[in-house]
């Protein structure tokens, strides 16, 4: 009886060893079918050219379309980032300069920006690709993208902001300037030390206004 037992103890045992080993190796096949299925996805993802579904660039819808077609859609919704606009810079002493958008560099084209748009999320590798893809897709509304600010052309906009702040600088040269800050006027007395504008602050200043696309900006800080 003992060894009977001992016998049926052994099938009981391989049995459950078989049953295992075919859930496991059902397992690994499900799970290398599904990693094969996301790799296959992730590559179709990765080298579509169109845009993914679900996409919106400041109110404008521009999910599942190819670049032609998303540069026609941003012209036709007239995008603020396709306009070119002038910058009206005022100074203490009646000093300006004036920006256009365009010369500053802050004027995107159509195409490049469609550009951005059909490459978003086609950085990484496929499976994180994918994983963007369904970020964007499953997003209850509408995914805003944001794109990266355009690269200023410093070189002019230092250009122009120095041609204020060394006429400033002729101005007040010595001279004792007052700065009246409830009124915002400056006044000037003879035989005073000389005072500037801060170049690297109102640069910083000047190309938000540019990027957010304001049209005046009023600069009275003052440095002595």
């Amino acid at each position: 009886e003992h060894r009977t037992y001992t016998q049926r103890s052994r099938r009981r045992r391989s049995r459950f060893g078989e049953r295992l080993l075919v859930v496991l190796i059902t397992l690994a096949i499900l799970l290398l079918l599904g990693l094969g299925a996301c790799a296959y996805w992730g590559y179709r993802i990765t080298t579509a050219d169109t845009s993914f579904p679900n996409m919106r660039l400041d109110g404008v819808d521009v999910g599942g379309l190819n670049r032609a077609e998303v540069a026609q859609r941003l012209i036709d919704a007239d995008w603020p980032g396709l306009r070119d606009s002038a910058l009206t810079v005022t100074f203490p002493l009646d000093l300006s300069c004036t920006l256009t958008r365009s010369e500053a560099g802050a004027v995107r084209s159509a195409a490049a920006v469609a550009d951005s748009i059909c490459r978003f999320g086609r950085e990484g590798d496929w499976f994180a690709n994918l994983g963007t893809y369904l970020r964007v897709w499953l997003k209850p509304g509408a995914f805003d993208v944001t794109l990266p600010p355009p690269e200023l052309n410093r070189t002019y906009l230092l250009a122009n902001i120095r041609s204020v702040t060394e006429r400033f600088s002729t101005l007040t040269a010595d001279r004792d300037t007052r700065l009246d800050r409830d009124s915002a006027t400056l006044s000037l007395v003879k035989g005073g030390g000389a005072i500037r504008l801060d170049e690297e602050a109102i640069l910083e200043a000047v190309s938000e206004a540019l990027l957010s696309g304001e049209t005046a900006l009023n600069w009275t800080e003052i440095s002595g």
